[in-house]
């Protein structure tokens, strides 16, 4: 389980990411440059048209600009006061202030998404090395196989993995052991070609509960 949401997670935090960078490039246009390169000025709305734009002054190199600049959600006003970020090699071209503040939360957001992906991969590798190690270093029972079939609720480029169930009796007791995405194309035929009946199960000290199916013992 710790694994599957760990992959998850990995894929949620990293699709996340890109479409926060994305919006970040889509709504910066250059107002992001503005802001780390650009100068602060305030700004006075001297019309407003009827359709989504307005018409601000600001005095910059010692001259009053006019500048039109993006009204679509007719929140400014005339006689309104703005703050925006002009460029210093066009002083014509400047930015709101607030369409950079929009700018910032998605690449914050990005790179919080960015973080998250990146601890989750690490967890994703962190568990795909313990159980392979567990090959080495863990106790090897021969798990009955019970059900193989198509898992389809995960479906990565059109494909779904198999899903895999075995179990293995112990002192009377019954303890399955499952893997839910494993990607061999196939899987179904090879296990009935082989006629295979049981598969390698590797686990931790007698704990049933951390385990590695040797998936790969298949393949040979």
């Amino acid at each position: 389980m710790k694994s599957k949401l760990a992959n998850n997670l990995l894929i949620v935090f990293v699709f996340f990411t890109i479409v926060f960078l994305g919006l970040a490039i889509y709504n910066d246009k250059g107002s992001l440059n503005a802001v780390l390169r650009g100068i602060k000025v305030s700004a006075n709305v001297e019309s407003v048209d009827e359709g989504s734009r307005a018409l601000i002054s600001y005095i910059a190199d010692g001259r009053t600009i006019y500048s039109h600049i993006d009204n679509k959600d007719h929140l400014l006003k005339e006689s309104d006061k703005v703050t925006v970020y002009y460029a210093k090699n066009n002083i014509q071209d400047c930015y709101l202030k607030k369409d950079i503040q929009i700018v910032i939360i998605y690449l914050v957001i990005a790179l919080i998404c960015l973080f998250g992906a990146i601890l989750s991969g690490i967890k994703v590798f962190k568990n795909s090395k313990k159980g392979k190690r567990l090959k080495y270093v863990g106790h090897r029972i021969m798990a009955q196989l019970k059900t193989i079939k198509v898992n389809e609720k995960i479906m990565v480029n059109g494909k779904h993995p198999y899903y895999i169930e075995c179990s293995y009796k112990d002192n009377d007791t019954d303890y399955k052991f499952i893997n839910k995405e494993i990607w061999i194309d196939n899987l179904d035929k090879i296990i009935k070609e082989k006629n295979i009946t049981e598969i390698p199960v590797y686990i931790a000290d007698d704990n049933y509960d951390v385990y590695y199916i040797d998936i790969d013992s298949i393949k040979e």
